[in-house]
């Protein structure tokens, strides 16, 4: 089956003596290859976080630059996170005891979190 659509694809090219071949790379306009076309090439359809900039780029303090980026990236070590990996941690939310305690939970629907 492949045998036939590699043969489909080169039905019509036509090789010509004396002429040497070439290295091209698809990517790039220009048919020559760089490791950064190629680091982006890996991320062609994935989704962007635009806004990186206004963190990094705040006078806010390192520490909470770096803990709001791991809460966008859903990486702060709340007990549902802790629960995947079968780590201890405790049942519900230890500031409301209502719900688990998740990142979105933990910072925009918590009870006790709203009224801070």
């Amino acid at each position: 089956m492949e045998y036939l659509q590699v043969w489909d694809l080169l039905d019509g090219v036509i090789l010509q003596q004396g002429v040497p071949d070439q290295f091209r790379w698809k990517l790039n306009q220009l048919g020559s290859y760089s490791s950064k076309i190629a680091y982006d090439a890996c991320f062609v359809g994935s989704i962007r976080f635009p806004p990186w900039r206004r963190i990094w780029k705040s006078w806010a303090p390192l520490h909470c630059k770096f803990f709001l980026w791991l809460a966008i990236k859903q990486r702060i070590w709340t007990a549902g996170r802790l629960a995947k990996r079968g780590l201890p941690h405790q049942a519900a939310c230890p500031l409301c005891d209502q719900e688990q305690e998740t990142t979105q939970h933990l910072l925009l629907t918590c009870v006790f979190t709203r009224q801070c």
